[in-house]
């Protein structure tokens, strides 16, 4: 069942009407608002959608501008990005096969929480912002470090993961960010510590 309390009312219609249609069943929900969606740990507001096929984004955005009041901010194909009825939205060809099948629930296409923290990973070694570093925290009260960076690793063996693991406990870029709407309390100083220690002990265990 998703936690709906996650995700704000409109937003959650916007995703359901658009998964409903054939010109999205390619596309499944990623990023924060997918891990909200499974464990309700914050609010999440905007809505990622990703797909391993190529797409049409002028067909697009043709049946969007059918669903709602529609801006386009980017578009840069193979990534889209827009904003109907004040959700934002990006679309984006993800070129790596995710590692389960994607989860159907109540008509919402979502990947695991497992895929999830893949993206994220990449997220933090990119430019870690707060929410990530909060939803990895999250991440890792269900799997192991380990676990997670054997599964990065075998998605992905041309990152260098050194330098992933040392991104994990940079947080200079999100400190000025403010701390996402969390339903389930947890404060920025605890999420930084419990990273640093489970960074940590992986290290020691290696």
């Amino acid at each position: 069942m998703l936690q709906t309390a996650a995700v704000h009312p409109a937003t959650l219609a916007i995703l359901k009407k658009v998964m409903q249609l054939p010109e999205f069943r390619q596309f499944n929900l990623v990023g924060g608002t997918a891990l909200a969606l499974q464990i309700g740990h914050r609010i999440s507001i905007d809505l990622d959608l990703f797909t391993h096929e190529e797409y049409d984004s002028d067909k697009i955005l043709q049946t969007l501008q059918s669903l709602g009041n529609l801006d386009t901010l980017v578009d840069n194909p193979p990534y889209l990005q827009v904003r109907l009825d004040d959700v934002k939205m990006d679309f984006l060809k993800f070129p790596y096969t995710f590692v389960q099948e994607c989860i159907e629930t109540d008509g919402v296409r979502l990947v695991s929480i497992e895929n999830i923290a893949v993206m994220k990973l990449l997220a933090i070694a990119r430019r870690g912002v707060k929410k990530d570093f909060f939803d990895l925290y999250f991440i890792l009260e269900r799997y192991r470090l380990e676990e997670i960076l054997q599964i990065f690793e075998a998605k992905l063996p041309h990152v260098d993961m050194f330098h992933i693991l040392k991104s994990l406990t940079f947080f200079g870029d999100a400190e000025p960010d403010g701390d996402p709407k969390m339903l389930i309390k947890v404060t920025w100083k605890n999420v930084k510590k419990v990273i640093i220690q489970k960074v940590n002990d992986y290290l020691k265990s290696c």
